[in-house]
């Protein structure tokens, strides 16, 4: 027999040939029995629990294997099962398994706890988030069976962790389980059985527990049939009823307001005014501020305040262009007397009980939005006076709620004042009914009934004008000769209007005591006595001077407006009526004109006094109105001095203004543009300075829009790119080489700004938007287009944009290799001649290197510098446009960039990096070839790629912290500028003067200026704007924005990041108080 070697014994396998062998291998492959996950699963838990052979060797090794818990290794071999699922295939897996189970009545029990475990562990092992787990529970859950104590105490817990987006998700899960059952075939056992799921769903639902946000929850209930089986369950009836019918008064406040003012001011650190979101008693809140959101909503007096502002609304309710939110507000009423009165009355019962003063901010913040509201509906038409009257006095015929009467009757004041002025304007063509008159005697009776002589009054204005409201009603309706009834001030008031009547021979007496605003409102509708004895006279409080000895009030840069710096105080005008308010706000308005057309600058107190009532709200001093005279004088503008554009640019940059009125946002954001290209082209520092404050305007709209009215300038912006208008041909993005050519009025990075603006709204609202605009549908996706193919994004930006906009193309980090090549230009041929003074060398320079050439000299010795250094400088710059300064500040970023990069490289010691800082404090705050505003804000927006940004936002920390010219500069803006909420309450006097002292103590002169240092250099009138209230605050304010944004998005390491938040966040705030 031959001797067999294993080892070189040729292999069988090798002599079939490889189709052959495919064929076998697919045989035997379909020979194997494939056993689903979920069998799988089902007998492994069923093997746990039964097996024989597992229990007895579970009872042989008990005593060694104490600390060995068998469910955990049942808990790990589950998870190796399911491990390779997705979590929506694992929970349909499991599923399956619990319907399997269940069919083994005998053990379901068993069988339930050890899947509570397995399920359980699939969150430990992180198969599965918190909330996925938790709806596999509910749906995995059995009425025939006892819900366990694990599986509760689980639910509860997830519950209480789990985010409200979740919790939408979950929501949807039990309805959908409850609709599944059969209510008619429960058993009273299963009925038992479902309580704590009920209950768990119901403390969902309730409002008080804060869950989930009452919008998503109406929204899942809006998603029921009428005819669902979870309506059979009276517990669940009740609770649905109870939000949607508490989320109504909601819907239809939304409608009347009109906008929302929650993204992105209400979230926007400079609106949050305290960190605990709490109100100090001190804290004076006007109509239309922004209470912060308050965890304490149990507290008095802040129903109001949650419903107004604790709800996300971002479409404004258009009957003729319904919204996908339609089905949220399809109990809307479009009468909403009912709301009126609910809100009133509720105001009342808190007033009844609270501790509380009337005059307490929080107290006065609710009924004055309640006034406003009230005044807007009813004479919008929204609400009916009389079946208003007619259910005040019914339902306070049975609730004895009077100690907020007097705040009932201003709100009563507002809607009459309004009224009789109508009325009297159309005595001559016809008659305006006063039918409610009779309810309204019967309502002031039922308030007053007792004898009102007693009462002491107050010289405290809110008190006399609450005081004497009633009083103000009947002067008012006295103003009307002929009515269909007959108007006698009841008995108890003739005193009164007597005694108001008589103030108007005393008018240092009605100055004295705090009786003008009780003036105001009464004489509304006679306006020769409103003009003599309230409008006059507190003109003149305005124009009064700072003292006997000046003519005018100075302003920065030696400008001079008309005396007056003392603004009205924001008291007085809260105290006035909506009708005296407009009427004030209308003559104020005419002077401003008079003196626009005398070519002379308003006072600073006209101008703060108007914007404390545009601050105020739009029912007591339109900003609309305000826009208007802007766009009236941009028509207007060939024939117009240049700077009185830019006064009304001025007054909308000293506050936060969002134009929320989208039937003129669009108009003044393409007014605003249209501006842009003339200034950009405007050689010099008129040029300089007045683009720079359109781009500030321009940038506004869109970083503090709410995403509604975002989308209308996107809209506007599609149809200027689509359509190519010749006058206002932009192109919202595009190559970031056009804006040096002059094709576009934006720079590439203010235009970026607007983009990531566009990605957050994009994420928010835009495919809503798209089902409620579907005509610009396809305007849209060209606009969209166009971002893609011309914009690169960082890497760390790709994270968190649209899915829409993930193909757009990676910024990568430049070789700058130009910037070599401008250097060597730079050493071979410019600074020979600037040293020659060769203005033609540099005049028609195409690769905008002057600040590069500038700055490498600033960082050379002194004593190898060019004579002609600095003074040449300023000559050339004097020479530019807007364009290509910008352009050229962008080539002096990339050449630092370029330098940071290389001393990262060679981990350069951190004087290398104060050095560098050094050159800049030099070449901005001592020669001032830059503004500081300026270059920030080009060397924060300009660098695109992670590596870049890196780098700028490691040295933006050295630039702003520990900066001697910076702090300086910061630290004197906090000590003479009021905080945001403060403005409106504080001396107006100080603030302007502290205003002029800063531009005294820190200058910007402008390169004419430093070009001609000879004091008897003829001075340029127009080298400087007008300023009232701009400042190096209100200007890095988006820039300070978008530092946060790209260090949170780049995830900044904390020693750079936090030391710039504790330092920048001054500039949100304007005071060291708040942090």
């Amino acid at each position: 027999m031959d001797h067999i070697d294993p080892f070189n014994e040729d292999e069988p396998f090798f002599d079939y040939d490889p189709d052959e062998l495919m064929r076998i291998v697919s045989a035997e492959c379909e020979k194997a029995v494939h056993i689903p996950r979920e069998k799988e699963l089902q007998n492994l838990i069923v093997q746990h629990l039964t097996d024989p052979k597992i229990l007895t060797y579970r009872k042989m090794f008990a005593s060694v294997a104490k600390n060995l818990d068998c469910r955990d290794v049942l808990i790990v071999e589950a998870n190796s099962i399911l491990r390779p699922l997705t979590p929506e295939k694992i929970m349909e897996c499991v599923c399956k398994v619990a319907n399997q189970l269940k069919l083994d009545k005998s053990r379901w029990i068993i069988y339930d706890d050890a899947l509570t475990d397995i399920i359980i562990g699939l969150e430990d092992y992180e198969l599965l988030t918190g909330h996925y787990a938790l709806m596999l529970l509910i749906r995995c859950n059995d009425l025939k069976i006892e819900i366990n104590k694990k599986k509760e105490k689980y639910i509860k817990k997830q519950l209480a962790e789990t985010n409200y987006k979740s919790m939408r998700e979950v929501l949807k899960c039990i309805f959908i389980e409850m609709n599944n059952l059969s209510v008619h075939s429960l058993s009273a056992q299963q009925f038992n059985n479902l309580r704590p799921f009920e209950e768990i769903l119901l403390g969902m639902l309730d409002r008080n527990n804060g869950k989930c946000p009452p919008l998503l929850i109406v929204n899942e209930i809006s998603r029921l049939l009428p005819s669902a089986p979870i309506y059979m369950f009276k517990r669940f009836c009740d609770a649905a009823e109870d939000i949607v019918n508490s989320f109504r008064p909601l819907g239809v406040i939304c409608e009347i307001i009109g906008h929302p003012f929650l993204f992105p001011l209400f979230l926007h650190p400079r609106i949050n005014f305290t960190n605990q979101w709490l109100l100090e008693g001190g804290t004076k809140i006007p109509s239309k501020s922004f209470l912060p959101r308050s965890t304490f909503v149990q507290a008095p007096q802040t129903f109001l305040k949650y419903i107004l502002l604790k709800q996300p609304r971002l479409f404004v309710f258009d009957e003729n262009n319904m919204s996908p939110f339609d089905l949220l507000f399809k109990y809307t009423l479009f009468d909403v007397t009912e709301c009126l009165l609910i809100l009133i009355l509720e105001a009342m019962a808190e007033m009844e009980e609270t501790d509380r003063s009337f005059e307490d901010p929080l107290n006065q913040y609710n009924w004055q939005h309640i006034s406003d509201m009230c005044a807007y509906s009813l004479v919008s038409g929204k609400a009916n006076f009389s079946l208003l009257l007619e259910n005040l006095v019914n339902h306070l015929t049975l609730l004895k709620y009077r100690k907020a009467r007097g705040e009932l009757m201003r709100v009563v004041l507002q809607y009459i004042s309004v009224h009789v002025s109508a009325a009297i304007r159309a005595e001559k063509t016809a008659k305006i009914e006063f039918s409610f008159y009779p309810k309204l005697v019967e309502l002031y009776n039922l308030l007053y009934h007792e004898d009102t002589s007693e009462v002491s009054t107050s010289a405290e204005q809110m008190k006399l004008v609450r005081f004497f409201a009633p009083t103000a009603i009947w002067l008012n309706l006295l103003a009307i000769k002929n009515t269909d009834v007959v108007i006698e001030p009841p008995p108890k008031l003739v005193r009164y209007v007597n005694f108001i009547e008589n103030l108007l021979t005393s008018d240092s007496k009605a100055e004295k005591e705090g009786f003008i605003t009780v003036i105001a409102n009464s004489y509304t509708g006679r306006p020769e006595i409103f003009q003599k004895h309230f409008c006059d006279i507190v003109y003149r409080e305005i124009q009064k001077p700072l003292n006997n000895h000046t003519s005018f009030w100075p302003l920065p840069y030696g400008k001079r407006a008309l005396n007056g710096g003392k603004a009205l105080d924001i008291t007085l005008l809260s105290c006035l009526s909506f009708n005296a308010g407009q009427s004030l706000f209308k003559y104020l308005q005419e002077e401003w004109n008079q003196r626009m057309t005398r070519n002379e600058f308003p006072s600073p107190g006209l101008i703060e006094t108007i914007a404390r009532m545009t601050f105020m709200g739009d029912f007591k001093g339109s900003i609309k109105s305000m826009v208007n005279i802007f766009l009236r004088k941009v028509k207007q503008e060939p024939n117009l001095p240049h700077y009185h554009l830019l006064i009304l640019s001025e007054f909308f940059t000293c506050r936060v203004k969002v134009i929320n009125d989208y039937s003129i946002c669009p108009t003044f954001y393409l007014k605003t543009y249209s501006l842009m290209p003339g200034y950009c082209r405007n050689f010099g520092a008129p040029g300089i300075q007045r683009y720079a404050t359109f781009e500030h305007q321009f940038l506004r709209i869109f970083c503090y829009s709410s995403p509604f009215i975002f989308i209308q300038c996107i809209k506007v912006m599609m149809a200027m790119a689509t359509q190519q208008h010749e006058k206002h041909n932009y192109v919202p993005f595009t190559s970031a080489t056009d804006f040096g050519n002059g094709k576009t009025a934006a720079s590439a990075e203010i235009s970026s700004l607007i983009l990531l603006q566009y990605y957050r709204t994009y994420k928010l609202v835009m495919p809503s938007t798209l089902i409620s605009f579907p005509n610009s549908s396809q305007e849209l996706e060209v606009h969209d287009n166009k971002v893609i193919e011309t914009q690169t994004i960082s890497a760390a930006t790709k994270k968190w944009i649209p899915e829409k906009f993930q193909k757009m193309k990676i910024a990568e980090f430049p070789s700058f290799n130009y910037i070599q090549t401008l250097l060597s230009m730079i050493d071979q041929d410019d600074i020979y001649q600037f040293n020659a003074q060769n203005e033609m060398h540099f005049r028609n320079d195409p690769h905008f290197r002057i600040l590069l050439l500038l700055f490498n000299l600033v960082c050379q010795n002194p004593q190898q510098r060019p004579q002609s250094f600095p003074h040449f400088g300023y000559v050339l710059l004097n020479l530019y446009n807007s364009h290509y300064l910008i352009s050229a500040t962008n080539v002096l970023v990339d050449y630092l960039i370029s330098t940071l990069k290389e001393f990262k490289d060679s981990m350069a010691p951190i004087s290398k990096y104060i050095h560098l800082r050094n050159c800049i404090n030099e070449f901005i705050f001592y020669h001032n070839f830059i503004s500081f505003d300026r270059f920030l804000l080009q060397f924060v927006t300009h660098p695109n790629d992670n590596e870049s940004i890196i780098l700028m936002l490691e040295f933006t920390k050295i630039l702003l912290i520990d900066n001697q010219p910076v702090d300086e500069r910061l630290n004197f803006l906090i000590d003479i500028l009021p905080s945001h909420y403060d403005i409106s309450f504080c001396n107006s006097q100080t603030l302007f003067i502290g205003i002029k002292e800063y531009y005294d103590r820190f200058p910007e002169p402008t390169y004419y200026e430093r070009a001609n240092l000879d004091p008897n250099y003829p001075i340029q009138d127009d080298e400087h704007l007008p300023i009232y209230y701009s400042n190096l605050m209100e200007k890095l304010l988006p820039i300070v924005d978008h530092i946060f944004h790209r260090s949170i998005e780049q995830e900044l390491h904390d020693d750079y990041f936090f030391p710039m938040v504790t330092r920048l966040t001054v500039v949100y705030k304007y005071h060291r108080k708040f942090f």
